[in-house]
């Protein structure tokens, strides 16, 4: 039975790493050279290595470290600007 890779980056990832280690156990039963098998593992590893980067940038971006986002006690307490304003009658 024949296993479909998936189509996402961090399944491409995870499915070429529970795999490598079998396959490099003997490369010829999947036709591969053992120098196949050890290109494969270091791109295997930088892909990892810049799926990480990737998602601590993003995660980064989205939420600076030390920054604060709660508001301070007189903004919680006060009513917004906006709802001072009515509609004309």
């Amino acid at each position: 039975m024949a296993t479909t890779v998936p189509t996402t980056i961090l399944g491409r990832i995870q499915f070429f790493q529970q795999r490598l280690t079998v396959w490099a156990a003997d490369p010829a039963a999947i036709g591969l050279a053992p120098a196949q098998i050890a290109d494969l593992q270091t791109k295997l590893t930088l892909a990892s290595n810049k799926y990480n980067e990737a998602q601590t940038a993003r995660t980064t971006k989205r939420r600076p470290p030390g920054r604060i986002r709660a508001t301070s006690p007189q903004t919680r307490t006060r009513p917004s600007p906006i709802s001072w304003i009515r509609a004309p009658r």
